[in-house]
């Protein structure tokens, strides 16, 4: 069974909800290898020198997650989608005004690490989702 990919959009202050201890958010660790964990991947809104997106190891039959990594550069990613095999996520940057973006970023599963690829301008303000095409989704 390969790990699963979760993703999910919430605000900083549920964020706080995912780990046991505020150490957990700060500090990379490796997640353990187990049948039971998934990578739970959470957006929030954020200024780009913050780790605007972050990635958990999570474990389904406890609900315990485990911060791993995060990344910084982009302005309010309320958004995540990941490819079909997991090694992209797709976020847009929820801003107002012509400053908003849509963002490739790179999942590494053996790194554990999030890589931001490429970063586009929407030309609108606030985009609120970002969607795959077709073929991606069946990918």
């Amino acid at each position: 069974m390969n790990k699963k990919l979760m993703t999910l959009c919430m605000s900083s202050m549920i964020l706080g909800a995912c780990t046991s201890s505020p150490k957990q958010q700060t500090e990379p660790t490796a997640a353990a290898e187990n049948m039971n964990r998934m990578y739970m991947l959470v957006g929030s809104y954020a200024t780009p020198d913050e780790e605007g997106i972050k990635i958990y190891s999570f474990d389904e039959q406890t609900g315990n997650s485990q911060y791993i990594s995060g990344i910084k550069g982009i302005s309010n990613p309320s958004y995540l989608i990941p490819s079909a095999d997991g090694e992209r996520i797709y976020a847009v940057g929820e801003d107002a005004g012509k400053s908003s973006t849509a963002n490739a970023i790179k999942f590494d599963k053996e790194q554990q690490k999030l890589t931001l690829l490429n970063s586009q301008l929407t030309d609108g303000g606030a985009p609120c989702y970002i969607t795959l095409s077709r073929r991606e989704n069946l990918s």
